[in-house]
């Protein structure tokens, strides 16, 4: 979520895909859509303004995403398919996903 729209919204949208690769971003929800928000289909939020989610699942940013808030990202990342290739891996044979669904929220 952010405060200034859509125009913020896709320069954050863009930043993140570059520099993350195995990130998809899903969707980009104003604050009156998060109520869709659908928990099963992403792994974890991104917002550039207080949202009312779980911290386990929220990453609150800056609007121009200097290279610190960058790195919090990628280590949510990372901190979500470490926990998730040991649980698919103490279960199947099968690896780690190669994609982390993302939603960017705005205001």
């Amino acid at each position: 979520m952010c405060n200034y729209g859509i125009s913020i919204s896709q320069f954050v949208v863009q930043k993140i895909m570059c520099a993350i690769t195995q990130v998809l971003i899903v969707d980009v929800l104003s604050v009156s859509e998060l109520h869709s928000l659908d928990n099963n289909f992403c792994e974890l939020v991104v917002t550039t303004i207080p949202v009312n989610l779980p911290k386990e699942t929220t990453v609150q940013v800056n609007d121009m995403l200097p290279p610190y808030d960058l790195s919090i990202i990628k280590n949510s990342v990372e901190k979500y398919r470490r926990v998730r290739f040991s649980k698919v891996s103490s279960h199947t044979a099968m690896g780690p996903c190669s994609v982390f669904n993302l939603i960017y929220c705005r205001k």
